[in-house]
């Protein structure tokens, strides 16, 4: 199964900050919310 990338952004910030990161289509939520946890610091 193919990859999909994702573009995290953070609202509110002054500075734009953002990533981009690549997730298998089957991730579970409680997997992608510690995916994106590690990616934004």
């Amino acid at each position: 199964m193919p990859d999909t990338c994702l573009r995290i952004e953070l609202l509110y910030i002054e500075a734009l900050v953002w990533r981009r990161v690549l997730v298998p289509q089957q991730i579970n939520l409680h997997r992608l919310h510690k995916v994106i946890q590690a990616v934004m610091g």
